[in-house]
């Protein structure tokens, strides 16, 4: 009984885990990218808080660009990130 309640507590955790809700970011805000920048260094410097890869992926979605950036370049940047 034991080892049952234990295994459906890990699936119920998998599930959970499996059906979380992206992250929501807001506050954007416009960068000019400088010689150097990437997006992962624009999403660490804008939205420190958040996950790199989730502020870096929303950026790419945003502002159409596949990690091809150049400098002089405007691109719009999330400083806030909410968790549903």
């Amino acid at each position: 009984m034991k080892l049952l309640l234990g295994a459906v507590l890990i699936t119920l955790l998998f599930v959970g885990v499996l059906v979380q809700s992206p992250p929501q970011f807001s506050g954007w805000t416009r960068v000019t990218v400088a010689s150097g920048d990437t997006e992962w260094s624009i999403a660490k410097a804008h939205c420190p808080s958040a996950d790199t890869r989730d502020v870096v992926s929303a950026i790419e979605a945003r502002n159409h660009t596949d990690g091809d950036i150049q400098p002089g370049q405007v691109l719009w940047a999330p400083t806030r990130v909410s968790y549903p």
